[in-house]
């Protein structure tokens, strides 16, 4: 197979620590599709950080980049430049920190200078007292205040509903355990000034992308959790008895949120600047079963490159927190034996058929037709575990993917390429990284190569 011209991997944007990203086998994918695709489209069906659908993008592939999670969505609008003009870069960005009234730094005026003060000292028992006792919306601990009341009694009567003139959703949900409380109050702050500026007109839909992904690095660079996800925070008695996670906890919370916000902007500028890429990108925010429903709406699809999860790990367990701050919308937070879940999440995040053991299979066979309704090659993802001991049991086989493929597209030749990629994995504890035996693959399904 020719070698095809792929540009170097640091010239792709990677906003987010993203769960089995594709960075490192780009080339592989790439070229193991090219022959694949002509004038027609690739459907990257998870696009997750978008790194994939970037990487075809850059080598003049139209490109329909698809995730359920919004937050996915936002990020591929901006690196694949959708409804973009190349004047739309310059803007001023001062716009962006002139903090308008905000009211809620007066109102925690108190519990910032003590964190402040705490975060200086070093003084780590009494900065995660500190925050122990700040009073959220799940917990109400020492709440004296009738400012702080007043919004969460308002949260309660609006839940579901957008947050930007009702409540700092970061602060009453996650300051003092994914953030500190500063930080909480500054991350709403620039969530709700960004909102301010769409609506009046001061930026455009694609300067509005831009910004958020930004945010959502800013919260992934700084948010005090294992492996930068936000499965779960780090918790307080793990961080009393382990000098590292004590390092990690004042390296998290000393960051200023301003600076590093304005640092992503600019790189992520600099990056768009050097994508000379022409292509026509579409980027929706669907479920698979949404995309196969709506199929013939879109363009004629060559290949479809499909990652989704195999483990019975939900993404949106993991991403959770991007999501909320794309939508702003006030949750229900889920309950477990009576108790809000340690990870905070919200009790309608997404649950896909792929990480069920019973409903895999047939979410497979749903993608095996997909693919020949479109009469398109599907590129699969796969990461296949030698051992079932490390906690991540894949939800379906090798063997099962190959029957169903017998089943619903047999006239396809099935080819497996094996990838010099190793993952690391959470542990129990969602704490240390480490190690695992789970080997990376492409499975390529394809009836013909096209003639280019």
């Amino acid at each position: 197979m020719e070698q095809i011209d792929i540009k170097p991997i640091n010239e792709l944007a990677k906003p987010i620590q993203y769960l089995g990203a594709k960075n490192r086998v780009i080339d592989s994918i790439l070229n193991e599709s090219e022959n694949y695709i002509g004038e027609g489209y690739v459907l990257d069906l998870f696009s997750g950080s978008s790194i994939v659908s970037q990487a075809y993008s850059n080598i003049g592939k139209n490109v329909i980049s698809n995730d359920v999670q919004k937050f996915s969505g936002i990020i591929s609008k901006t690196f694949l430049k959708v409804d973009f003009e190349p004047s739309f870069l310059n803007f001023p960005l001062d716009i962006l920190f002139k903090n308008s009234d905000n009211k809620y730094f007066g109102i925690y005026a108190d519990w910032i200078k003590k964190e402040d003060f705490f975060l200086k000292k070093r003084d780590t028992k009494s900065l995660l007292n500190l925050y122990k006792n700040f009073p959220l919306i799940w917990n109400r601990k020492n709440n004296k205040s009738e400012e702080v009341n007043n919004i969460f009694e308002k949260m309660i009567t609006h839940l579901y509903e957008p947050a930007f003139n009702i409540a700092p959703l970061f602060t009453t949900i996650y300051a003092g355990t994914y953030f500190g409380i500063k930080q909480s109050i500054q991350i709403d702050n620039h969530r709700r000034r960004l909102e301010e500026l769409l609506n009046n007109d001061n930026i455009n839909s694609w300067q509005y992308n831009l910004v958020l992904t930004s945010l959502i690095s800013t919260i992934s660079q700084i948010v005090n959790s294992a492996g930068k996800h936000f499965a779960q925070p780090i918790k307080f008695e793990n961080i009393l008895k382990n000098d590292l996670l004590e390092s990690r906890l004042y390296k998290n919370r000393l960051i200023d949120i301003d600076s590093v916000l304005s640092e992503n902007i600019i790189n992520n500028i600099s990056l768009i600047k050097n994508n000379t890429s022409l292509t026509k990108n579409i980027v929706i925010s669907k479920t698979m079963e949404s995309v196969i429903e709506n199929i013939d709406v879109l363009p004629k699809i060559d290949l479809i490159y499909a990652d989704p999860p195999y483990t019975a790990q939900q993404y949106s367990r993991f991403y959770h927190i991007p999501e909320i701050l794309i939508e702003y919308k006030i949750p229900e937070l889920q309950i477990h034996r009576d108790k809000v879940t340690t990870g905070l999440y919200p009790s309608d995040k997404f649950k896909s058929r792929f990480c069920s053991m019973v409903k895999a299979p047939e979410a497979f066979s749903d993608l095996f037709k997909l693919t020949k309704n479109t009469e398109s090659t599907l590129l699969l993802s796969y990461s296949k575990s030698l051992s079932e001991d490390n906690g991540n049991k894949r939800m379906i086989t090798i063997d099962q993917l190959e029957k169903l493929k017998d089943e619903i597209i047999p006239n396809y030749q099935m080819q497996i390429v094996e990838l010099d990629l190793k993952y690391k994995q959470l542990n129990n504890h969602d704490s240390i990284n480490q190690k695992t035996d789970s080997i990376e693959v492409l499975i390529v399904f394809s009836k013909d190569i096209i003639n280019l």
